[in-house]
């Protein structure tokens, strides 16, 4: 009888089991717990809603040659989180996605497929089989040719494992592009290089930067020259990047496009390092201004209508965030006050959507904003220096060849100043007598300057498009802005989008692959995207690194460093000293005795010498001391999680047993009461 029980408890059990899994394929499909901090391994919103948003059926493949990878096992892993990643694509694109998976063969119909749509075998290493790690995504189209790349196509050529971050912006990227019928629409005018064009000291053509590169893929852009007459109302987005040489009919011109109720993304600088005519000025080394201190972005006039102005011929420093850069007088990487980074902490509105899980955005030789005080705008501070900042004058920078000479160039103020802004509300227009009368070869036009006008020439052409200057239409002069006011985004770099902070391109085969180590392109799309109004890519690329930080054993190198640098400098600076001391014993002596050491100058070294090495011994300690924090640090951790963690469990499970036990004794004492 008791085995029949057994059996028949087994059956139940079995029944029950295929039963819940039977349930849990049919109403718990794609249900998912991601406890990950920055949850990286979940689909964001902003997926979701391009998904669910998009205006054809898309078909997305993924050509993976599977078996000759098999001894790539780190790609392996890689492309099988890629189809897991596609997996929860398609449960949320209602039918409008569908995902294929190709091992494309050698000499076979999917190879040939893929090389017609752009896709190639790429060899990893020496000895490897070549092999497809590509993406295509095509809009469905019954009247296109399938066989051929079509416009509503886009690749990846190779999937890098170093992008893997990247990896879903990427792909909900690319469903984008295929699925929307047209772009938005950004006006750009640029004093720097930033869409490519001729260098002016090397003499060679300079490629795009990577954040214009990216925007291009997005966007429509309309490059417009320095000297342009009118913005046109079906520009999305003004973008403006260190207009610096920017002429007078252009700054009315900006004017009334922001009158008029359009919206504004400006990079404007006091000291700005991709300037060409700086580049040019150091070059010939002549005395002009933008040798003296830089050329500011020349948005005076208009940042004052708007309420708001940069601290003149100043910028900042901030001791706190300062970033090691290499060079100086020791060779070793020195911390660069006037070059920082900027993570949450320095972030006033953490949750804005523009800095939404952002962890570094870096800057070099920032301006500082400040808000007049007869402004009739609001002034809201999205990013601001630490209170361990000062300023620096602009003119410390040209030709500086040791970051340590501008540690004792500037005094911590305690004050916290803004970087980044966002401007809103009613103003007027900085032009109370309306348009500007132009005269023919004025200074201003540029006659007077014609290295002005040959740098600022090429820095907004671009190897890629076309830079237009249209002619201004008959429009009527606009005094206030609209009843919405005005809508302007200030950020007070324009380097910040240069690709040596931010990003390191290199080259692939043949594919130029882009591998992010801060920030500042995902501060830079967020903040495209926000005010044009599309957020749905600004979470994806905001997402958090697989990387995790030691902030405090951070914070113990760079104070280390700093120690260690002051002792090392001490060090040189009694080196040079008795150096000089014994150069000048030296030219006293004369004779056979000038090549021998006397006693005073053989006293004078022996002292050097204990000197020397006293301050190394020194230096040691503040290694060794640094070595010790980190170690104590890591005690205290391994601490936590050998003993202190089970010493917790335990006294949680020993505390519910004596609960239970007294609850258990309270229940007999009641029932043999109840007995009684």
């Amino acid at each position: 009888m008791r085995n029949l029980t057994s059996k028949a408890a087994l059956i139940v059990l079995t029944i029950v089991t295929l039963v819940l899994l039977t349930a849990n394929n049919l109403f718990f499909k794609g249900a998912r717990l991601d406890l990950t901090e920055d949850r990286m391994f979940s689909v964001s919103e902003g997926t979701g809603n391009v998904l669910r948003s998009l205006e054809s059926d898309v078909d997305l493949t993924f050509y993976y040659s599977e078996e000759d990878s098999a001894e790539l096992g780190f790609l392996r892993d890689y492309a099988r989180r890629i189809i897991d990643l596609l997996d929860e694509y398609a449960l949320r694109a209602e039918g409008r996605l569908n995902i294929e998976v190709i091992d494309p063969a050698p000499f076979s119909e999917q190879e040939d497929q893929a090389n017609i749509l752009g896709l190639q075998r790429i060899t990893l290493g020496f000895g490897e089989e070549p092999i497809f790690f590509g993406m295509v995504a095509q809009g469905s189209s019954d009247e296109s040719d399938q066989s051929e790349q079509s416009e509503n196509t886009e690749l990846i050529q190779f999937l890098h494992p170093d992008r893997e971050e990247f990896l879903e912006y990427d792909l909900t990227r690319m469903l984008l592009q295929v699925s929307r019928s047209d772009k938005a629409k950004l006006g750009l005018v640029s004093g720097v290089p930033f869409g490519g064009g001729f260098d002016q000291v090397r003499r060679a053509p300079s490629p795009p930067w990577q954040t214009y590169t990216q925007l291009r893929e997005l966007y429509e852009i309309e490059n417009f020259a320095l000297d342009v007459a009118d913005i046109p109302d079906d520009i999305d987005l003004l973008l403006l990047v260190h207009p610096a040489h920017a002429t007078e009919q252009t700054l009315y011109a900006v004017d009334q496009y922001v009158m008029r109720g359009g919206t504004v993304l400006a990079f404007v600088d006091e000291f700005a390092q991709t300037d060409p005519l700086l580049s040019l000025a150091a070059t010939a080394g002549t005395d002009s201004d933008a040798k003296a201190g830089g050329t500011n972005s020349k948005l005076l006039p208009l940042m004052q209508s708007w309420g708001v102005e940069l601290m003149p011929g100043k910028v900042l420093a901030d001791a706190q965030h300062a970033l090691r850069v290499g060079g100086g007088s020791t060779g070793r990487p020195t911390p660069h006050p006037g070059v920082f980074g900027y993570g949450p902490d320095n972030f006033v509105e953490p949750d804005h959507p523009v800095l939404n899980q952002l962890n570094t955005v870096i800057f070099s030789s920032s301006a500082v904003l400040q808000p007049l005080d007869a402004a009739t705008t609001d002034f809201d501070t999205l990013v601001q220096s630490s209170e361990r900042s000062g300023l620096l004058d602009a003119a410390l920078l040209q030709n500086l060849s040791d970051p340590a000479q501008l540690t004792g160039a500037f005094e911590e103020s305690g004050e916290r100043y803004p970087v980044v802004a966002h401007i809103t509300g009613p103003a007027i227009s900085a032009f109370p007598d309306g348009k500007p009368v132009v005269e023919e070869n004025s200074d201003e036009n540029g006659a007077a300057d014609e290295s002005a006008g040959s740098a600022s020439a090429s820095a907004s052409d671009s190897s890629a498009d076309t830079t237009t200057s249209p002619p201004a239409p008959d429009r009527p002069y606009v005094a206030e802005s609209s009843a919405d006011g005005i809508n302007v985004f200030i950020v007070a770099d324009s380097d910040v989008l240069h690709d040596p902070l931010w990003v390191r391109v290199n080259n692939f085969f043949g594919q130029e692959v882009a591998q992010p180590f801060a920030d500042n392109g995902n501060f830079f799309f967020n903040a495209v995207e926000n005010l044009i109004g599309s957020k749905d890519l600004m979470g994806l690329r905001s997402r958090g690194s697989f990387g995790r930080p030691f902030h405090v054993v951070e914070a113990l190198e760079r104070d280390a460093a700093t120690r260690f640098q002051d002792k090392e400098r001490e060090l040189q600076q009694r080196l040079q000293q008795t150096e000089s001391r014994l150069a000048e014993l030296q030219s006293r002596k004369e004779g056979e005795d000038a090549l021998a050491l006397n006693a005073e100058q053989e006293q004078e070294v022996a002292q050097f010498r204990s000197q020397q090495l006293s301050i190394r011994r020194e230096l040691r300690d503040v290694r060794h001391q640094l070595n010790q924090d980190i170690e104590n640090l890591g005690g205290w951790i391994k601490l936590i999680n050998i003993l202190l963690v089970p010493l917790l469990i335990t006294a949680i499970a020993v505390f519910l047993g004596f609960r239970q036990r007294a609850k258990i004794r309270r229940s007999n004492k009641i029932n043999m009461a109840a007995a009684n």
